[in-house]
């Protein structure tokens, strides 16, 4: 999947221009307590096609309320994400790393075990002199599952010692030489193991919708329908799918859509901690012309580490929905985040589970 990034150049009072990194776009993101965060976004312009599969999600949606059918599993699962830190991915654009290196490090139980950095320094050789992009610039689940399976990782105890370029920490500020350093696959392989076979490691897609293209740099990044329509599951499907993995406990990497304007508005714990749709984003979906809404979309990946039924989240404008993703994002912030079951159905598109054969290595708590 080639994933090149978007420059938007006009500014709204809800989100600013990223002034050093051409790659993303910095949003400022209401937290608990009306306060803001600004976090680094990748953004995407949505292809013809892409608004109508949402305007077809949207109707679907709301003709079908009801989230869970008879099935064999439990109402509730936490897998926990087993003691790995809460990532922070600063300014740069490298949510997918973040996220499947998490997934990874909660599947064999090691806390903070992948080193990010060697694998970015390993992406800006393996893409040099390609039309591919490097991992500080956004990525795929799958390229960087590629990487991992043929390469090996780097741990941060290595890391610590210097040989990823002798950066020893992820720089959380923009700094155009750390996107310089380059690792060849020889000195990768120096310190790599092969996390693939030491903890049995089995990556399955549960579903992939679209794939993000452009030929011509970031201002053309276009989400268009992924190469497998012919093989199309419904959203009921993708949640199920999503939904079961977990119940067999495996955690999901999710790829999801979001509007910059329009992003965590529900509340469970804390002020806007949850993915939520509300009324203002269903009428995105009801414009009649797609060039209007075009605007403002990004991507982003995270980590679903459990599931809740018979949880219910409402907004400030007294909506509500029932049911909910634990999400594990890597923003920075401490506090538990959620993704609501409508918001999954009407806005992921893409998820891989991280299986593992090891299961002494996962601790699960249902």
């Amino acid at each position: 999947m080639k994933k090149v990034l978007l420059l938007i150049l006009a500014f709204s009072s809800s989100v600013a221009m990223a002034a050093s990194n051409p790659s993303v776009k910095l949003i400022q993101l209401k937290t608990s307590h009306s306060s803001t965060r600004t976090v680094a976004a990748l953004p995407v312009k949505l292809s013809p096609a892409v608004f109508e599969m949402q305007r077809t999600r949207n109707f679907h949606l709301k003709k079908n309320t009801r989230n869970i059918q008879e099935d064999k599993f439990p109402p509730e699962v936490n897998l926990t994400m087993n003691d790995v830190p809460v990532f922070d991915q600063g300014s740069y654009g490298t949510c997918v790393t973040f996220s499947v290196t998490a997934a990874i490090d909660a599947a064999i139980d090691k806390g903070d075990y992948i080193s990010q950095i060697c694998l970015l320094q390993l992406s800006r050789n393996v893409t040099q002199n390609t039309f591919w992009h490097s991992l500080w610039e956004g990525s795929s689940i799958k390229t960087l599952l590629s990487y991992i399976a043929q390469y090996g990782i780097i741990s941060t105890a290595d890391q610590a010692k210097g040989y990823c370029n002798k950066v020893k920490s992820y720089p959380l500020e923009y700094n155009e030489k750390y996107l310089k350093h380059k690792m060849s696959p020889a000195e990768y392989h120096a310190h790599s193991v092969n996390v693939y076979l030491d903890y049995r490691l089995e990556p399955q897609i549960l579903f992939n919708f679209t794939h993000v293209y452009s030929m011509d740099g970031w201002e053309n990044r276009i989400l268009t329908i992924g190469n497998n329509s012919d093989g199309w599951i419904t959203p009921e499907e993708s949640f199920a799918a999503t939904r079961k993995s977990i119940a067999e406990g495996n955690r999901v990497i999710l790829e999801f859509l979001f509007k910059g304007d329009n992003m965590r508005v529900g509340t469970k714990n804390t002020e806007n901690d949850t993915w939520f749709v509300n009324n203002a984003l269903r009428s995105v979906f009801n414009a009649q012309h797609y060039l209007t809404e075009s605007n403002d979309w990004f991507y982003h990946q995270v980590v679903i580490y459990g599931y809740d039924d018979n949880i219910t989240v409402r907004n400030a404008n007294g909506e509500s929905q029932t049911g909910v993703f634990l999400v594990r994002n890597s923003w920075g912030e401490v506090g538990p985040e959620y993704m609501t079951y409508d918001y999954f159905k009407l806005m992921a598109l893409e998820a891989t589970s991280i299986n593992t054969t090891k299961k002494s290595y996962i601790r699960s708590e249902p």
